[in-house]
């Protein structure tokens, strides 16, 4: 049986993409945890937890977006005709 998805090969760079994306944020995230050990104020943390938090979401959209399949179309097995009214 056919495959009835076509894979979309208009970026080919994603897999590059992830990569560069997962060094820029740990280097981001452990330049932002020796920033937040300095600062003393109360919303450190929560600011630390959401970005991280970002990250990951990121992360996991560009690891879900790799692989983008479109249906293929293909013609109707059978016409069905409408039925008239009266």
């Amino acid at each position: 049986m056919e495959n009835e998805f076509k894979e979309d090969t208009t970026f080919i760079g994603k897999k590059y993409l992830i990569l560069v994306y997962i060094l820029i944020s740990v280097l981001y995230l452990i330049w932002r945890i020796e920033v937040s050990r300095a600062w003393v104020a109360w919303y450190t943390y929560p600011v630390l937890i959401l970005e991280t938090y970002g990250i990951i979401n990121t992360f996991l959209f560009l690891i879900s977006s790799c692989r983008i399949l479109h249906p293929v179309w293909k013609t109707p097995l059978k016409t069905v005709r409408a039925k008239s009214a009266g």
